[in-house]
């Protein structure tokens, strides 16, 4: 019996080797390299789910930025790029003339600017009725160019006939030539 229980135990410590064997030589290795595959197979799902997210908002993006365009348009018609005042003061003057305003100036005044937008001040001064003034304020508040009143005086004139005179200051806005607005 001992021989065989010697037997038994060769057959037994070659078994074992080479089980040992298999799973330090096969099983080990591929183990290790099924985890590396899985673990890369969720890091490649998250980057793909992020991705997926990143191109919904790009989309998402472009949509906004298509109904941006009218509104980009308008922006640089108010706005515009060169400072074009002679044409503005032709507008206002013309815009004076409909309203019957008499005693008209419009004067510039000062200019300064800083690294996107420039402003011109001027002076408009002119003498109708009040509603040919409210008419007139209306007029430039519907102009292409974007006008602000920063201040006006309205006074009456000494011989009571229901007409005033307009002293106001407004500024004119212009994009700086060289700003990059991109």
């Amino acid at each position: 019996m001992k021989k065989l229980e010697r037997q038994q135990l060769v057959i037994f410590g070659i078994a074992m080797a080479i089980v040992t064997g298999f799973g330090l030589f096969q099983y080990y290795p591929l183990a290790h390299k099924a985890d590396w595959i899985r673990k890369t197979s969720e890091r490649q799902q998250v980057v793909s789910d992020e991705t997926d997210q990143l191109i919904r908002q790009m989309s998402q993006l472009r949509n906004q930025v298509e109904s941006l365009k009218p509104l980009e348009a308008e922006f640089d018609k108010k706005l515009p790029r060169t400072r074009q005042f002679a044409a503005l003061w032709q507008q206002i003057t013309d815009v004076m003339n409909q309203r019957g305003l008499t005693e008209q100036v419009v004067q510039r005044e000062v200019e300064s600017d800083d690294s996107r937008f420039g402003t011109v001040r001027i002076r408009l001064q002119c003498g109708g009725t009040f509603q040919q003034m409210f008419d007139f304020f209306r007029s430039l508040q519907t102009m292409d160019r974007f006008i602000r009143i920063e201040s006006f005086q309205l006074t009456n004139e000494t011989d009571y006939s229901g007409r005033v005179k307009l002293d106001a200051v407004a500024r004119v806005f212009f994009q700086v030539a060289n700003s990059d607005s991109q």
